[in-house]
Order: structure tokens, then sequence, then C-alpha cells
């Protein structure tokens, strides 16, 4: 890179790109690329973590938003190095843009995005486009973490609600052998029932919740689903009940026996991924966990 082109995406950086927050991890060993990347995206208000290796990476991968990598690094590639986030811990898996030096061929290009990255650029390109493109990445990462709290919480409050499901049956059939202690009984699953009253309501508005499909399935079918879940199918809630089965391509039938075994086991399903047949014929890729009520 040309100490004029240095000097231009510095200063158009400096002069043109909006102030924005986030925590970007910067990997490149070029020193010079590496002082220009990190002064457009300072000047975009962005906080940059840089390093040369991706050795020196792995230690200031914690709290990043985002991963900006070269391809051709001392200690390996680009795409190793995004393999190692997606496949790390998952408070570390963070989305990640591969920044070429070079340019490469389509093909080189797509296997970078199927090993993982979530965007491939390549020098020159202009600031803007850079800001844009990882403040993207930024909203797309915090967006992906808010749906997987939104996910612990709805694991939180099913297993609250079997907890206090069992509770409640276990105050019914108390009340019926003991009906001279009906009153105490009685203030008990009435006490039951408001929390679990309140715990479904805070069910209802994760159910309910644009960020995540669910559906309530057994063996032979799906009998309901929220709006969401529906849309990605492309079925209506006239529709329902749905044959999951005829809607699952025939190579995932083992994922699903699998995952239906590990259920009826353990009570929870590992997340995995597999496609379903949406309405109009065509595949929408998921990733499906499972949890059982009892």
């Amino acid at each position: 890179m040309t100490a004029e082109a240095v000097a231009k995406l510095c200063d158009d950086g400096a002069a043109s790109l909006v102030r924005d927050r986030g925590v970007i991890l910067h990997v490149e060993d070029d020193e010079a690329t590496r002082f220009v990347v990190r002064r457009v995206l300072e000047s975009a208000g962005f906080h940059v973590r840089s390093a040369g290796t991706s050795a020196a990476a792995a230690a200031l991968l914690d709290g990043a938003d985002v991963a900006v990598l070269d391809m051709n690094l001392p200690d390996g590639t680009g795409i190793d190095l995004c393999t190692a986030i997606k496949n790390g811990p998952r408070e570390q898996r963070v989305p990640v843009m591969i920044l070429s030096a070079t340019s490469v061929a389509p093909q080189d290009r797509a296997r970078g995005l199927e090993m993982g990255a979530d965007a491939y650029l390549t020098h020159p390109l202009e600031p803007m486009v850079l800001v844009a493109t990882v403040r993207a990445l930024v909203r797309a990462g915090r967006a992906e973490r808010d749906r997987d709290l939104l996910v612990e919480r709805l694991e939180e409050e099913v297993a609250v609600t079997r907890k206090l499901l069992a509770e409640r049956d276990d105050l019914l059939r108390r009340e019926q052998r003991a009906r001279a202690q009906a009153e105490d009984e009685v203030k008990a699953r009435r006490s039951a029932d408001l929390r679990l009253e309140q715990t479904q309501q805070r069910l209802r508005s994760i159910y309910e919740s644009p960020l995540i499909g669910i559906l309530w399935a057994r063996r032979n079918g799906i009998f309901e689903a929220n709006d969401e879940f529906l849309r990605m199918v492309g079925y209506a809630r006239e529709d329902l009940p749905l044959d999951w089965r005829k809607m699952t391509p025939e190579e995932y039938a083992q994922l699903d026996d699998r995952a239906i075994e590990q259920l009826e086991t353990t009570g929870r399903a590992q997340p995995y991924e597999k496609e379903y047949v949406r309405r109009d014929g065509s595949l929408v890729p998921i990733e499906i966990g499972a949890l059982s009520f009892g």
C-alpha cells in the first residue's frame, strides 16, 4: 500500500465517517495496513484491538464484537483463525470479516464464506465500505447474542414451569388424601397457580417474540407454532397441524431420530442444523433444539 493510499484512507475516514461504538479485533501482520485500518475504524468510533499473529489475537478475543482478519498471517491463515473462533467458546463466537490485502478468485472468497466468515473484502476499498460492513456485523453479532439470551430465558422459564406443574400436581394429590387439611392445601395450590400464571405470561411473551421460531410438536406432527416459525416455513396458522417429517429432507432423518432419542432420555435435545421444506418447495436452513414438558 503506497503512502498516498494510506493518507487517503486516513483522511477520508476521519472526515466522512459517522462515529459508532463497538470493540473490533483487527489481526494483520503488515504494520502499515494495521495502522491504516485501525485509524479508519477508530475515526468511526470503534475501539480497536490490534494483533499481528493468530496467537496474539487469541488473548484479545474476549469482549470483542467483530474480528477483522488478514488472509495471510505468520502463524496460519485468516480462514484457520476464523474456524477457531467459530468453534471456540460460545462467548467468543463473534462475526468475522476476512480483509485480504490481495485480490482473490471467486472460489477463494466462496471458500472463506463457507468456512464461517461473515464477510470477505479485499484491498483497496473505500473507508466507508469498511466501516459500514463492520457496523453491520456489530449489529448482527449483538442481535445474535440477544437471541441467545432469549433462548436462555426460555429454557429457564420452561424449567420453572415444569417444576411448578409438578408442585401443583403434588398439592392436588395431597388435597384429595387429606380433606381435613383442605384449607391450607387450597391456599398453597392457589399460590402455585398464581406463580404458574406469571411464569406462563413470561413464557407467552417469549413465544410471541419475532426473534425466534417456536413450535410445539409430538412424534406425529407440529400442532402449534408461533408466528415467526410459520413465517420461516411459509405456512399459515390454518395449515396446522403440520407433518414435520414430510417437511424434512431425507438426509436429516438420522439427525432427527437422534434428537428425539436424546429428548426422550434427558428431556432436552441439543441444537443442531437442518433444513425444512417450505410450503413453496424451497429449503430454509434452521438451527433447532428441543425441550420436553414431561
